[in-house]
């Protein structure tokens, strides 16, 4: 017994569920008549048998009207469950006025209060109210009034006042509920007008909106969210939530719905969702738990913005700014080398004119001279600008063990001539190189250079230069000192940039690429290069490199 009414519930919805060909707006008015069937039956079924006996066992009346009931309810069981559902009212109808007449017809000597029954026909009216039209219910209130005008005058045989006492009973019945249907229509009408509305945002939205159950499984998705993920509207009763998103983010997925069933909010997030055929979309998720008018959790919807045009756009914007970047260093470099370039091509040009002019071979020689300095320095450009444009492509470095010292002492040595024509004077503290040191002999020995150049041609006669290196935590430290003419502040933070010279004129040696190159081939090596001055004192180059 306990079993059976554990399973009670279950048996009732399979009782009283329409079948799948039910639209889902008419659904819930085929269950509710259904419904309605079941319960008549419940009821009426057993009380049979005492009806009968109560009239007697040998009278054939009672037996085939309640065989006549039970079976137009059968049918209108059957059939309410149906597209038709309609009908099963029409035949509950007939079936109520029908046997009330048989039963008027038969049984009224027997029964002293039998005009009572006329009554019964007021659910016939409020039945066609509930589920039929209005046209519908005035033909059923029509068929009850003559029913009554004729039973209780003809058959009942009831005094006029008796009879207009139950033609008005019926009448206000019938009043009554086609207002109260009234009233309904006009609330469904509005309620759907509302529903239209609500609708035609749901299916137009360029948004994705999916709403699901507690349990992850589908409700509802609109037609962008259907063609997005590659699905139909049949696919939703059998898919999930984790069907939707992409399989590395299950767990995010599946804590972030426990979090908001426990009543936390979220701001709008990202997260990739996958299609029916496995492609991966990434989308800004709104999440937001809906309640019902009692406060309790309803349903998750959740509102998906495709993030692909968003990126694409980005992505665009990104390459055109990267674009007038390029423009505008190109624009620079184009500036800094013509200027470079044609100060020593003016002097060749004026040295070439003169040699043509002179007669004089000590002045022609001189003018010689000239134009191989100025080939010199305009092919010390180029080598330098070569060098920057490897170092800008990020070729591998030709790392090898190496001892840093070494590097330098020879910088030192080249250098002699250099310090001896500038009347400076050199000192060195170099400690010896950690063991396991590496880098890029070359490049280094040209940045230790652009360093020790720079030191040169800024201080001036009778100054000094200090070259020092120390281990310092994990780092190899360079020093180059100078007692030169110093960087105003203004000017140590533009330095390192390329065709820089704090002498705007270009009237001093040097290209403004030394410090440039010093500072990539440092930072290939993974190192930086810091620099501390102060104008009238002199500079101190620091360059820190990874051990």
């Amino acid at each position: 017994m306990l079993r059976f009414m554990q399973r009670l519930p279950d048996l009732w919805r399979w009782l009283v569920t329409p079948a799948d060909e039910v639209l889902e707006a008419d659904r819930q008015r085929a269950r509710a008549l259904t419904s309605l069937i079941v319960s008549l039956l419940a009821v009426f079924v057993p009380l049979t048998p005492f009806w009968i006996l109560f009239d007697g066992v040998g009278d054939s009346a009672p037996p085939i009207i309640i065989t006549f009931v039970i079976g137009m309810l059968g049918i209108a069981y059957f059939v309410s469950r149906t597209r038709r559902f309609r009908m099963a009212v029409w035949i509950m109808i007939v079936m109520l006025i029908s046997a009330l007449g048989a039963v008027l017809v038969t049984r009224h000597q027997m029964m002293p209060e039998a005009d009572d029954l006329l009554k019964y026909q007021a659910f016939a009216i409020i039945l066609a109210s509930l589920t039929l039209s209005r046209r519908a219910t005035l033909c059923v209130t029509a068929v009850a009034l003559g029913m009554t005008l004729l039973t209780s005058h003809y058959i009942l045989g009831d005094t006029s006042r008796e009879t207009l006492n139950e033609v008005v009973f019926l009448t206000l019945v019938a009043a009554m509920t086609i207002t109260a249907a009234i009233l309904r229509d006009n609330y469904a009408a509005r309620l759907s007008a509302s529903e239209r509305r609500y609708r035609i945002l749901f299916e137009q939205s360029t948004d994705m909106i999916l709403t699901s159950r507690l349990d992850e499984t589908l409700l509802f998705a609109n037609q962008r969210c259907l063609e997005m993920l590659e699905y139909t509207e049949a696919d939703l009763p059998r898919l999930r939530v984790s069907d939707l998103i992409a399989p590395q983010e299950h767990t995010s997925s599946q804590e972030m719905r426990r979090r908001l069933l426990a009543g936390e909010t979220f701001t709008p997030y990202e997260r990739t969702v996958i299609t029916r055929t496995g492609k991966l979309i990434p989308m800004e998720l709104t999440v937001g738990l809906v309640r019902d008018e009692h406060g309790a959790p309803e349903y998750i919807q959740s509102v998906g913005r495709d993030l692909r045009p968003r990126r694409r756009a980005e992505k665009e914007h990104l390459q055109a700014n990267l674009e007038r970047e390029r423009s505008k260093i190109l624009a620079r470099f184009v500036q800094g080398i013509s200027h470079e370039f044609r100060t020593p091509l003016a002097v060749i040009a004026t040295s070439a004119y003169l040699i043509g002019k002179a007669e004089d071979r000590a002045l022609i020689d001189r003018r010689k001279q000239t134009i191989e300095r100025q080939v010199d320095r305009i092919t010390r450009l180029v080598e330098m600008m070569m060098t920057m444009v490897r170092l800008d492509a990020e070729e591998a470095l030709n790392t090898a063990p190496l001892r840093l010292s070494e590097v330098l002492t020879n910088i030192i040595v080249s250098s002699s001539r250099m310090l001896a024509e500038a009347n400076l004077t050199l000192t060195t503290d170099l400690e010896p190189d950690p063991p396991g040191f590496s880098g890029d002999a070359h490049l280094l020995t040209n940045a230790f250079r652009q360093l020790m150049s720079n030191a040169v041609q800024y201080t001036p006669s009778g100054g000094q230069i200090k070259i020092c290196s120390r281990i310092q935590a994990d780092e190899m430290i360079v020093e180059f000192r100078d007692t030169g003419i110093g960087i105003s502040p203004v000017n140590q933070s533009r330095v390192f940039e390329r065709f820089f010279r704090a002498d705007e004129a270009h009237s001093s040696e040097g290209f403004g690429l030394g410090l440039s190159i010093t500072q990539a081939i440092i930072q290939r090596h993974g190192g930086r290069v810091t620099v501390e001055s102060a104008p009238g004192v002199g500079s101190t180059f620091r360059v820190h490199l990874p051990l």
